[in-house]
């Protein structure tokens, strides 16, 4: 067990302060190079105010997250990863088909959740993925 400095294991008290386990993805990461560059060559894309997604048909969803250096340092790239990769949890359930999917956000001065959200909703809706 992983024992933390009170010598409390982290998952009895995971369960002691009723934290579940929600994030249940039922999509994998894309990870290989080659699967990426075969989406950038040949993916179809969606345009919208913050993001960009590319996709091509698959046998199953897979999914990933592209953030170039021109959003900054490292902390806020990794921060804008996180707040796509969370909009995209939320809403892949709505995807009826399988895909590979990756998502390029736009540079801005701000990022926002709550933009991000809208706006893998209404790219799902609008191509009707």
């Amino acid at each position: 067990m992983n024992k933390g400095v009170c010598g409390y294991s982290f998952y009895n008290r995971r369960e002691k302060i009723g934290v579940t386990d929600e994030k249940k993805v039922e999509y994998k990461r894309l990870k290989k190079q080659s699967e990426m560059q075969n989406l950038f060559r040949n993916g179809k894309r969606i345009y919208s105010d913050s993001l960009t997604l590319l996709y091509l048909p698959a046998k199953e969803t897979s999914f990933a997250v592209s953030v170039g250096k021109k959003h900054g340092k490292s902390v806020q790239r990794n921060r804008i990863k996180r707040l796509v990769r969370e909009a995209f949890r939320l809403n892949y359930k709505e995807i009826l088909g399988k895909y590979s999917i990756v998502l390029l956000p736009k540079v801005k001065d701000e990022y926002s959740f709550f933009v991000f959200d809208k706006d893998v909703k209404e790219m799902i809706r609008r191509k009707k993925l």
